[in-house]
Formats: structure tokens, sequence, C-alpha cells
């Protein structure tokens, strides 16, 4: 049966092929679903809506086999709801650390304290915490979007409403043999999402009785069978007697699915930083650090002192600015290069060591000050906010700009300093240090001879990943 006979049999038949070929090819042991289920215990089976939740928000932008080792990690230090919501910042941004998108930490976190709240004003004594049973309640969870939502609600909960991502609107595009989609566009995941809904509902005559393993059936497709990269592996497709795009290229209409069905997004053009980083060493390998603001890059994380510039004369200001008080310039121990997702980051990186005996209140004080205020503003009188900065020195990426009426509100007002403190090596290893930090101490002329830091070694350690994650 091909696509263009898309009634109540047609959406029937492909829910079924979907659910019966998922059921049968789990190819990936993933321990938020495990034991893998059979046709006979799919119904009987009874997944954890905190553990489906958790390795949702883990998976977005992040390589499978990176989520799972975290997962474990996760687990181990916060295995309920209420661990998580008990837990302190800092506890959960070290479990997460080097996994990239820390926001994602922070947004469980705020979800656990909501639904603690939440179960202590249903005054539900005795019973453990936890979560919704809908979409529309999952949604007022802050940091649950329609994505996580419909994931919970269909395979924690049978509710009949289909999961969008990036696999799942190349199924279906290419199911239905429409061209004009682009994976990207928000148009096109939301007409993904009606053609998905009519699949999962049978246009309202059927609802499918197994809403997650179908979900789960056309992900594990999109990511194995109709891939991301690559012809897609139409021999191997439980959906290929009803695909349009397989249809339209044996009968010549097309010459080829891939980067026709749906249409290859255009790629965006990375853009390069340019950075200068001083690291200021105190006696026994303690140094001055900066916690970087929430949103962002690196959001929340710790940071070595660090400020943008555009080369030649806003470097050696930026250098200047970071110097700290110090009598003599900081020498300069080398580049690096950090990729993000969109971003390539070159850091200079140059060292201060104090002697014994540094003041390192007065050192801290002097970095918030230049940190505080716009390029080239005396540390002693911070300018106001809405002052622009000077051409091609600025702090680094990640501060959310400020409306120009908000900017003129608070004109007289001097910013809050960020957060600069000293911490000892082995303090930087227990806390929410940045992946890009521990790259610039690597630098430093005795761990050129010794070898590379050494972060300590957890089941959360920061495994290598692929571009398309950042830290």
């Amino acid at each position: 049966m091909l696509a263009a006979a898309r009634g109540a049999s047609y959406h029937t038949d492909v829910q079924r092929a979907v659910v019966d070929w998922w059921i049968e090819h789990q190819r990936r042991d993933l321990p938020w679903r495990s034991p893998h289920v059979t046709a006979a215990t799919y119904h009987s089976k009874r997944y954890d809506p905190y553990h489906i939740w958790v390795s949702e928000v883990m998976s977005q932008q992040t390589q499978l086999g990176t989520v799972v080792r975290y997962y474990a990690a996760w687990m181990s230090h916060f295995p309920t709801i209420e661990a998580l919501a008990a837990a302190s910042e800092a506890e959960v941004r070290a479990v997460w650390a080097g996994m990239g998108y820390y926001r994602r930490a922070m947004y469980l976190r705020e979800g656990a304290r909501y639904l603690t709240e939440r179960h202590a004003q249903q005054q539900q004594r005795g019973a453990a915490v936890g979560m919704p049973r809908s979409v529309a309640e999952l949604l007022k969870i802050p940091g649950i979007g329609p994505y996580t939502a419909a994931a919970i609600a269909s395979v924690c909960y049978h509710e009949p409403v289909i999961a969008v991502d990036g696999n799942v609107v190349r199924v279906l595009s290419r199911l239905r043999a429409e061209r004009d989609v682009d994976p990207k566009k928000p148009a096109s995941i939301k007409r993904a999402g009606e053609w998905g809904q009519e699949l999962m509902t049978a246009g309202g005559a059927a609802p499918c009785t197994a809403p997650g393993a179908l979900n789960q059936g056309l992900m594990e497709l999109g990511a194995s069978i109709c891939r991301p990269a690559g012809a897609p592996l139409c021999g191997e497709c439980p959906l290929k007697a009803y695909c349009g795009a397989r249809a339209a290229l044996l009968d010549g209409e097309i010459t080829a699915i891939e980067g026709v069905i749906p249409l290859r997004a255009a790629s965006s053009k990375k853009r390069v930083e340019e950075v200068v980083c001083v690291v200021h060493e105190f006696a026994g390998r303690r140094y001055a650090v900066v916690r970087r603001p929430e949103g962002g890059l690196l959001g929340g994380m710790l940071e070595l002192p660090s400020l943008g510039h555009t080369g030649g004369a806003t470097a050696a200001a930026a250098v200047q600015a970071l110097r700290g008080g110090a009598a003599a310039a900081p020498r300069r121990v080398g580049q690096l290069k950090h990729v993000f997702s969109h971003i390539d980051m070159l850091v200079d990186v140059y060292h201060v060591r104090w002697p014994d005996g540094a003041e390192e209140a007065r050192v801290c004080g002097a970095l918030a000050a230049q940190l505080q205020a716009p390029a080239g503003a005396a540390a002693s009188q911070p300018p106001p906010r809405s002052e622009e900065a000077k051409p091609g020195l600025a702090r680094r990426k990640g501060t959310p700009k400020k409306t120009a009426a908000a900017a003129t509100a608070t004109a007289t007002e001097e910013a809050p300093p960020p957060r600069v403190f000293v911490k000892s090596e082995a303090e930087l290893q227990a806390l929410a240090a940045s992946r890009l930090l521990w790259k610039e101490l690597h630098l430093l002329p005795d761990r050129k001879k010794q070898g590379r830091v050494t972060k300590k070694k957890t089941a959360a350690a920061a495994p290598k990943r692929s571009r398309s994650t950042a830290d």
C-alpha cells in the first residue's frame, strides 16, 4: 500500500508495523528502558517517569553513548526526585560537568523542586514524589517542553500523543513524500507534529494502543534506518511498503532520497571568537576563578578570568585589564582551540604566578572590577550599564543583552561584580569547573612537563563528544 491512501486502515497498518519492528529490534541497551519488552510484556511494562525525564533531557544535543555513562552517575547521586530537589546547585553541576549545555541540569533541579513543593501542597504524606500523568500537567514543570512532555506521557502513561524530534520529522516527511520540509524550521516541526498526531490517532478513528512504542520506534527508525546522514536503508525498513519517498524514487520522480526529502538543512557557518585568558596562580596550586552567568555558554560554570577581543591593540588591552595589579606583565604560555557546536573559540593563555603571602582578596577585587566594567573603564569608577564597551573588547559571550529601555532605566546603577574567588586544584575537581578551564591549566609550564592536568576520575568523567555538543 502506497502513501497516497491515508485512511484509518493505512494509519493503523503503519502504527502496527512500527510498534512490531521496535519491539523486535530494540537495538540499543538503554538503562532507562531496561529490560527489553516483548509483544507479550509491553502493555504490562511500567517505565519510571523520572528515569525517562532525565534520559530525555540528557539526550538533547548529546551522543547516546555519553548519555548512558552520565545517566548512571546521575542516578547514583540522585536516585529519586526528592534526592535531586534536596541537592545543591554545586552538587548537580559537579555530576553534570563535562556533558555540556549546563542549563539542562539546572532545569532538572528546578523541576524536581517544583514537584516536591507540589507534592507538599497536595499533602500526600507517606507517598513518594511523583510526576503528573498528562502532557498538559507535565508542561507546567520548569524546563519541560512539548517533546519531553509527550515522551514521558506516551512511554510511561500511554497517552496517545506524538513526540517530535529531528529523527521523527525525517521519517514522517519521507513517509508522506513531503519535499518542502526543513527539519530545523519551527514551521516544519509544527507540520510534522500534525502529521504525527494524525498517525498516532489514525485521524481520530483509532488511537494507537502502544503510543510509547510508536514514538520510540519512529525515533529508532530515524536514527538507524532512515538515517540523518547517508542514504536511507530502505531494504531494512518496516515502512517500505507505505513510504511515499521510496515510491517516488522507484518511479523516477526523484534521483535520491537523501537531501531531497526532507530538504538538507542549510548549515550555518561557525563563528570564531578570540579570547584572552590570564591564569592567576597562588601558592599551593590555587587559582583565581570566575562563576559564569547562568545564561549562554558555560552557564554557571567556573572559568579562569577571560575577555574577548578582536586582535591587535584590543588583545593587549584585554591582557592589561586582567593583570590583577601584578607588577610584572602576564607571560603568554600558549594558545588553544575550544570547539562548541556553533563557535570555534581561540584562547590565548597568559600566566601570573603570585609569591607566597600575596593578598588574594585584593587580586580578586581588581579582577572583579575589570570584569564588571566595560572595556577601558577605570576600575575604581564603574560606568553605567548603558555605556557601550569599546569596540573589540568585551566579556565572553553568554550574558543576556538588555533592551535600550532597561539599560536607560538602570543607567546610574553599578552592575553587580562577578563572583571572583580562589580555589585549589583539588577543590576545582569537586566543583563545576568547565572543561575549557582544565585545558587552559594544561598549558602552564609545569603541566607541560608533567603531562595533562589530572581531573578527578568519576563515573561522570567527560568522555569525548562530537561537535554537535558543547561545553
